[in-house]
This record gives C-alpha cells, structure tokens and sequence, in this order.
C-alpha cells in the first residue's frame, strides 16, 4: 500500500513539474488589449491607500472582481514590465487547479460508484492530467488579466471538493451534513463571484454532480435533507433561467455596443460551442490565441439550424444513455458544460468567442472520458489506456507548442496576424509590439532608415487587415497615421475619405477614438501635409450615424475632441455647440465642464460659465465620480470670487 501511494504522489509530482516546464515557455508572452485597460491602475500604487482603491474601484464586472485585483496589486511592482511574474502567479494558480480538480474527480468517482480506489485514482488523475494539459485552457494563464477565470475557478473548486466530501456526513447527521455542504459551497461561490462574476454558476455544477453523479448509497435520498438540497440547487438554475429570459431583456433590441440582438447571439453561440469542442476533441495549434473579435456577428441560418439539431440529438442520445440505465457520464458531461457556458454564452450581451469561456465547463467532459477508459472491461482496458494516453499526448503537444509561440512576442503577433487578417485587435497588438522594439535599435546610426522600414511594414500589416475588414475604422485611421509618417500626403488623404466612407458602421469604440485622437495631433504638429482639422470634422460628422454615438462616454470623447478642432480652426460658435452635445451625452464629465467653463471666460462671459456650472447640479446628487457637488461648490465659489475681483478692478478703473 505505502508503495502504490508513492507511485501515485511521484506521479502527481512529475505532472506538476512537467505542467510548470510547458507553461514557463509562455512566461515571457507580451500584455495585450484587456491587461492594460483593467490593470493600468497598477502604476499609480504607492501605498496601503493607493492599493486599497485600485483593489475596490474595479470596472471589469458588476462586482468589481476585488479579490482579482488584489492578487495583482500584490505585484504592482515593476508594471507594466513584470510581465513574467504576473504569468508565473496565473501558472501557480492554474497548478493549484489541476490539483482541486483532481480531488473533486476523486470525490465525485468515489460517490458515483463501487469501484476501487486504484480505479478512482486512475480517473481522477487522468481527467486531471487532460484537463491541465488542453491547450484551449492555455489563454487563461498566458493573458494576464485572465488570472480573474483562474481564481474565480479556484474558489469554485474549493467550494465544489467541500460540497461533494461533506456527503459522508449523511451517514452521521444529515441536517448537519446539509449545512456544511450549503456553507462550503457558499463561501466558494463568493469567493468565486468577487474574482469573477461567472463564480455564481458554482451551485450549478454542484446540481449536476446531485442528480447524475451521487449514488444513492448514502442512505439519505427518503430523508427531508436530500429533498431540500435538491430544491436549493434547482431553484438557482430557475433564478438563472429567469435571468437570462425574455422575461429579463429583450431578445431582438440590437446592442448599440455589439452590433446584434439576442437573438442573434443566441444563433451565433450554439455554434461556438461546437467550435469549442472541436478545439477540444481535435486540437490544431492554429485554433488558439488570444484574438477571435473577427467573428462573425451575423448568424448563419443554415449553421444555426445545424447547431440546434446537433445539440438536440446530443442531448436526447444522453438522455436515453442514462435512462435506459447504461451510463450518466455522458449527460453529466454534456449538462456540465452547458451549465459553465450559462452566463457568458447566452443572452447576456458580451463578446462572442473567447476560449478562456471553457476553463471550468470542459472538466466534465475531461472526467467523464476518464471514467469511462477506467470502467473499460479487463480485455480492452489496455487499448483504452493506450487511446487515451495518445489523445493527452496531443494536448500536451499542442500547449508546448502553443506557450513556445506565445513566449516569443513578436513572432507570435505577426504569426496571429496573419492567420487573423480580418482581426483589428491582432494587427494593433502586431503593430504595437512592431514598433515597441524599434527602442532596441535607436541608437543605430541608420535609425531613420530602420524607423522607415518599421513603419513600411507595419502598413503593410494594417492593409492586410483593411483588405479582409475594410469597415475596421479604427484600422484606417492607423493607416492615415503611419502614411503620414512616411510623408505620403497624397495617400493619407486618400485613405481618409476611404474612412469616411466607411465611418458609418465604425466599431471598437475605444480604438477609434483613440486613431482620431492621434490624428488630430498629427494635424497639430503639421506632420500630415494639408491635412487639416476641416478634414477631421468631416470624419467625426461621419461617424455621427455610427454605433459609437449611441454609447454616451464615448460619444462625449468624440464631441469634446470635434469642440477642440472647431477651436483650432477659430470656429468659436461650433465649438460651445459640440459641448453642448458632449454636455447632454454625460452631463456629469468634468473635462466638459471644465472645457466650457475655461472658454467663457476666455470670452469674459461669467454668466455662461455659471449657467454651466449651475446645469451640473441636478446630475451631481447620486454621482459618486469625479465630478461632485463639492467640486462644483469648489469651481462656482472661485468662478464668482473672480468675477467680484473683475468687477472690483472695473470700479477702480472708472473711478
């Protein structure tokens, strides 16, 4: 017996080196979009005060996801430099997981069944050594910001092994039992839910291993308490079904921010999930990055229609596997899956494909393979064993090769580019690090000449994806940017009436005014030709019929900025008229108030700086941003102080 449990412990100690070996070869992986705009806070720690309000001011999710954000504030040391760390911790994590997971297995086996414990073992371990080695899953360690799925997972995990191991107290009392098992399974989903919104499915999962995977050997299933705890657990799938209903949202109202309905998503994601699981089931290292924002938003009918009749026949084929008594695996495995998808692949009205998505909902598969290949007759188990063995070998395969690419930052970004022509997010990522590493080389006498050659290719990159997506607004802008840079006026002018034209359906709010931004600076510093800001104006009215203008934070970016333009170009009226707009798309944005409030008095007008300030109250009550009632007390109380000083000084000069 001591022998065949250190058989088992140098196992697991070879799987968890052998997972950090694979990993760290991604540890030197770049940031990408999500990092920089959840975690930028990170520089502006200095102490307990400064961590505590980056910890509790998260913006990711309704929640905030503090527990999250303080692993990270932990390691605000060094951003946005210390990548390697943040990934080191995310690996750490994901090694942790791998451990949970092969517990609940375990766990989850020894209730389900007779078997022995080698039997149980070998189930567990193998699911686990599956589940760690997908490299589906390799997104949630290799993006740093991707830590929240990880210890949102965790938490779970801990919450799940605490609800499945309080089973045996049943035997004892089951009203106790029931407690602990609702306590732990409680404090997991918290913990959960404070990492990661998706931490609420918890009680999910734990209804699947209730009703499929729990053996009645426990002696409870007349007793009240088993009744009870399947209420608990059916009632959260109701409150989640209620949730997610048409009861709750309308299904055909088209998101201004996504571009479809609900219905729509609804049609695009049950073929998502298939994609899913081809990446499971037949891994290629091609299908994984972290880049997939060019899919497509418009459903295909036929797909759809395909996608439904698949899970429908997928359902009912489990279905009639578990009732007819012949095994429950495959209809836990297939309702564990559609559990963990519940929230981010249904009506709620994110974006479409993200592999991370699978972190949690893929184990159910990973241990219902695992049994099943445990379960196999005495003459076949072997060529089970061997099957199976061979199907972990090509995950394990496929995440070397997956965490090699993405430990060569440059190399990867070009090669994602690539595959992903039509992706904004991949070229920007591309062109980003492009240029970051041109510092290696500015001491280089033929700087310019380098600098040039840098700029050639990475317009080269921006017109492949134009060519694939010639509606990613953000993208031309980019490229008007990089022709000016290369001195070709005629060919920024022509690529800038191309944007226009196509600004109507502009996307990737933050992006684009992010490009017009850099445009009008360009302008500025004459380094576009006879661009000028008429030309600017002309793009921003454009893109006035555009999603953009319907999410009122950034149209208010959009207006203030067109504002500034009128006022380079000496239009005084234009300008307090696109502040007005700015003003009635976010009333309570200080820069706005600030903006107008500076320009009547440039023009001596008090009185409109006051009317401004004045109009802010009403807004100023609930708000708890920057721009408060205090402020505004603050800034009229100076405004007035100055006009009295103006007055004073008028008396004496008449006097």
């Amino acid at each position: 017996m001591t022998k065949v449990v250190a058989l088992r412990c140098l196992l697991i100690a070879f799987a968890s080196a052998l997972l950090f070996l694979v990993y760290k070869q991604g540890f030197g992986g770049a940031l990408f979009y999500d990092d920089y705009g959840n975690l930028e806070g990170l520089s502006k720690i200095t102490d307990l005060h400064s961590a505590m309000a980056f910890t509790f001011d998260g913006f990711a999710g309704p929640l905030g996801r503090p527990i999250a954000l303080a692993s990270f504030a932990l390691q605000a040391n060094g951003w946005p430099d210390n990548s390697p760390g943040l990934l080191l911790v995310n690996t750490l994590i994901h090694f942790v997981n791998t451990l949970l997971i092969g517990a609940l297995g375990y766990l989850c086996v020894r209730v389900s069944s007779h078997c022995s414990v080698n039997q149980a073992f070998f189930a567990a371990f193998g699911a686990a050594i599956l589940w760690a080695g997908l490299p589906l899953l390799a997104s949630t360690s290799l993006i740093a910001i991707q830590r929240m799925t990880g210890l949102a997972a965790l938490f779970s995990l801990l919450g799940l092994v605490g609800f499945v191991w309080s089973y045996r107290l049943y035997s004892v009392s089951p009203v106790r039992a029931l407690f602990v098992q609702f306590f732990l399974l409680g404090l997991g989903t918290l913990l959960a839910m404070f990492s990661k919104e998706n931490g609420a499915l918890t009680p999910l999962f734990a209804l699947a291993i209730d009703i499929l995977v729990r053996k009645q050997a426990l002696g409870a299933r007349a007793h009240w308490t088993h009744k009870a705890r399947l209420a608990v657990l059916f009632l959260a799938l109701a409150v989640f079904l209620v949730y997610l209903s048409p009861l709750m949202r309308n299904y055909f109202w088209v998101s201004d921010v996504r571009g479809y309905s609900v219905w729509q998503r609804l049609q695009i994601e049950q073929v998502i999930l298939w994609e899913y699981l081809k990446a499971f089931f037949a891994p290629v290292p091609s299908l994984f990055g972290p880049f997939h924002d060019d899919y497509p938003r418009t459903p295909n009918p036929l797909h759809a229609i395909g996608a439904a009749v698949g899970w429908l026949m997928v359902l009912s084929a489990a279905i009639w596997l578990h009732v007819t008594g012949r095994t429950r695996w495959p209809l836990f495995a297939l309702l564990w899956f559609l559990f963990g998808h519940l929230l981010e692949s249904t009506s709620i009205q994110l974006e479409l494909y993200f592999e991370h998505r699978n972190y949690l909902p893929v184990y159910g598969i990973c241990l219902a393979l695992a049994f099943g290949v445990a379960s196999v007759p005495m003459a076949y188990r072997r060529l089970a064993i061997l099957v199976f063995g061979l199907f972990v070998l090509l995950q394990w395969a496929v995440l070397l090769s997956v965490t090699t690419m993405w430990g060569q930052p440059i190399k990867a970004a070009n090669v994602w580019a690539a595959e992903r022509p039509a992706s904004s997010r991949a070229v920007t990522h591309a062109v980003f690090l492009e240029l970051s590493g041109a510092q290696d080389t500015v001491a280089d006498l033929n700087y310019q000449h380098i600098r040039r050659q840098r700029y050639e290719y990475t317009l080269s990159l921006l017109d492949r994806t134009i060519e694939h997506c010639p509606g990613c607004v953000s993208v031309q802008l980019q490229a008007v940017g990089y022709a000016c840079k290369l001195n070709r006026y005629e060919e920024a002018r022509q690529r800038l009436k191309s944007t226009v034209s196509f600004a109507a359906g502009a996307e990737k709010p933050r992006s684009v005014v992010d490009g017009l931004f850099g445009l009008r600076e360009l302008i500025q510093n004459e380094a576009c030709g006879d661009l000028n800001g008429e030309d600017l104006l002309s793009l921003i009215n454009a893109l006035s019929g555009s999603q953009l203008f319907k999410i009122n934070h950034i149209s208010t970016r959009i207006y203030f900025l067109a504002a500034a333009v009128a006022e380079d170009l000496g239009r005084d009226t234009e300008r307090d008229r696109y502040l007005l707009e700015a003003e009635a798309a976010s009333p309570v944005a200080l820069p706005v108030l600030q903006y107008q409030v500076s320009a009547a008095l440039a023009a001596d007008d008090h009185s409109s700086a006051l009317s401004a300030i004045e109009r802010r109250y009403p807004f100023v009550e609930e708000n708890t941003g920057v721009m408060t009632k205090a402020v505004l007390d603050e800034l009229k109380a100076d405004l007035l102080e100055e006009r009295e000083s103006n007055n004073d000084s008028q008396r004496q000069a008449n006097e």
